[in-house]
């Protein structure tokens, strides 16, 4: 970089930002102490929402009409708007015959006649196909699709195909080891202690206890405490 692009001093002038977004300084408001006197005035609450005292309605109830013991004279409103009205029974009115039925014979078409037209139709006769040759008897030269389709296949019976023995009989010694023989080693598993005591196979064991049910033997040893013996529990 030239050395005569740095300037070198205090910069006295404003940058843009500096001139667009000038620092304001605000004042923090001053915290207001209640006083411990009290309270003279009225709240908005208290001012608007002021108790209203109400009594309690009594209840009303209306005095006993009595009901006289003559009789009715007036009209009800039911009697007067509802009154009984009275209709004479309809009779059926039946048109005379001379407009219907006439004395002479009607040359006119209805309507059913002149539309529907009775049809003249002959009966179908059923047509039956002449026999073959299959039905008198005789023998059938030709051939059906089936028999064009599925001829028979003859087909020969595979023969059991088993290896000589030359290939795996050997008089010689097998030498190798399998694999039955490489993972599956003989395990020596040794008898269980309640076992020996029941069948009084081993006689170091002697009775000591019963607890729960459970009979307890300790392994009599020749070299050691009986603190560090073997106990065995047989139910």
């Amino acid at each position: 970089m030239d050395p005569d692009w740095v300037a070198r001093g205090k910069l006295d002038g404003n940058t843009e930002y500096h001139a667009q977004y000038p620092g304001k300084a605000g004042e923090r408001p001053h915290e207001t102490a209640v006083g411990g006197g009290e309270f003279t005035g009225a709240t908005t609450n208290r001012t608007d929402f002021d108790r209203k005292e109400g009594q309690k309605s009594r209840a009303y109830r209306p005095a006993i009409t009595s009901v006289p013991s003559g009789d009715f004279s007036g009209i009800t409103t039911n009697r007067a708007d509802y009154d009984q009205k009275k209709a004479m029974r309809s009779s059926p009115i039946r048109p005379s015959s001379s407009n219907l039925l006439l004395d002479g014979p009607m040359d006119a078409l209805t309507i059913t006649q002149a539309d529907y037209q009775g049809r003249r139709g002959e009966k179908v006769i059923a047509v039956r196909p002449r026999s073959n040759e299959i039905e008198h008897g005789r023998p059938f030269e030709g051939h059906s699709t089936y028999q064009d389709g599925y001829v028979p296949k003859e087909a020969i019976r595979q023969r059991s195909m088993r290896p000589k023995e030359t290939n795996y009989a050997s008089s010689d010694a097998f030498a190798g080891n399998t694999t039955q023989r490489t993972d599956f080693t003989t395990k020596k598993v040794d008898i269980c202690p309640a076992e020996k005591v029941l069948s009084r196979r081993d006689r170091t064991y002697e009775f000591t206890t019963t607890r729960n049910g459970h009979d307890f033997y300790h392994h009599r040893v020749t070299h050691a405490s009986r603190s560090n013996s073997t106990l065995v529990p047989v139910a």
